[in-house]
């Protein structure tokens, strides 16, 4: 190796998880409405203060929420911990691939623009775990049993009513054991009955609290 080489080596941070928008994804996904009885989530705002573009990113090494039961699942996990990574997200997607490491939990937190007053659909496809929330309860009083959808449900259960020009909280969980990770989300109008085409979350417009954590103060 070649001095050159030792310094860019030297210089140059580890790669610890998978880089945004990485690995091979799909950018729609189907789905036949309504699951379950629409309902509306709550927590919509009109604008986001301090804004950036995308989700503000976290993620730690070595931190598994999941229990084997999404129900039970441990909601302190993050809480007073130092993520191990910080950084603006413009959408969350990561595709399959083999995994640059193991043993890690990434969170997600913004807001999604819903763009018209429809009922919404949510898709979540994830290699390990992962979980949504969605309005007011992204923002407080979330915990295993309330998430609008989680990987085991795939097609979201209870299609979400939501405003058109609204913002709405979103938080999102990912678990990594090892072998192969991935996360992917979509989002799509629903109509009773219909075969539906979601489409991946670079779509949308997603926007995170600049001064926070990601989320807007209270």
């Amino acid at each position: 190796m070649g001095v050159r080489s030792l310094i860019v080596a030297s210089v140059l941070p580890p790669v610890v998880f998978p880089a945004p928008h990485s690995g091979s994804w799909v950018s729609t996904q189907t789905s036949t409405g309504i699951h379950g009885t629409p309902y509306d989530p709550g927590g919509g705002v009109g604008s986001v203060v301090n804004q950036e573009v995308g989700l503000k990113r976290l993620a730690y090494r070595n931190t598994s929420w999941y229990t084997g039961n999404f129900a039970t699942t441990n909601m302190n996990t993050f809480a007073g911990k130092s993520a191990d990574e910080q950084l603006g997200d413009s959408w969350v997607s990561f595709g399959q691939q083999n995994d640059v490491t193991t043993d890690y939990s990434m969170t997600w937190l913004g807001y999604v623009y819903a763009s018209a007053t429809t009922n919404w659909d949510i898709y979540l496809s994830s290699d390990d775990e992962s979980m949504l929330w969605i309005g007011s309860q992204a923002e407080s009083g979330f915990n295993g049993a309330n998430a609008h959808v989680n990987s085991a449900q795939g097609i979201n259960p209870n299609t979400l009513q939501l405003t058109g020009g609204l913002w709405y909280p979103l938080r999102i969980w990912y678990n990594e054991h090892g072998g192969g990770n991935r996360i992917q989300i979509f989002f799509g109008t629903c109509a009773e009955g219909q075969t539906n085409t979601l489409n991946s979350m670079d779509q949308f417009f997603l926007r995170y609290c600049a001064t926070t954590s990601g989320l807007n103060p209270p």
